[in-house]
């Protein structure tokens, strides 16, 4: 994924910073004078937390990156997990009911909605795991523009 640029709104105790980054993709068409997105009606920016190895610091136009291979990851497991495991449900509930003399669609409703819970259950112990929230988390790689604080190094001068 290519680098995006953000400003750090705020610096938080664990090396992380909380950022505000521009809305691409999906939202990249919304118009201004609207006032916000049209798809999901919200302003032009969105704010995110990054690893921040650089110390920067509020006010600092940074550049952010994060892998396309692990954003294509998370992407998998949130879209096709419930996808795939809402058709095995259904396929499953729908053998037990044929099993235990069913002839109804009683079985594959119970197994798609077993499936549908059991990979959101999935999703969220991901989503919670800090392993999965180290991989997907942005990285500040570079300090385009200083902010207006004082005792801050130009970004050049910082990393060696």
């Amino acid at each position: 994924m290519a680098d995006q640029m953000a400003i750090v709104v705020e610096n938080g105790k664990d090396g992380s910073a909380r950022i505000l980054i521009d809305r691409k993709g999906g939202c990249g068409g919304c118009q201004p004078k609207a006032g916000g997105c049209r798809s999901c009606l919200t302003g032009a920016r969105m704010e995110s937390r990054a690893a921040n190895p650089l110390g920067a610091r509020a006010g600092d136009l940074v550049k952010v990156h994060i892998a396309s291979k692990e954003v294509f990851k998370g992407a998998a497991i949130l879209y096709l997990l419930p996808v795939a495991a809402l058709l095995a449900g259904a396929l499953g509930g729908d053998w037990i009911g044929a099993r235990a003399g069913d002839s109804s669609s009683i079985g594959a409703v119970l197994g798609a909605l077993s499936g549908l819970v059991a990979s959101i259950a999935i999703i969220i112990r991901f989503d919670r795991s800090l392993y999965v929230r180290r991989r997907l988390q942005p990285t500040i790689t570079d300090i385009v523009t200083v902010g207006s604080h004082p005792g801050h190094l130009p970004p050049n001068k910082r990393c060696g």
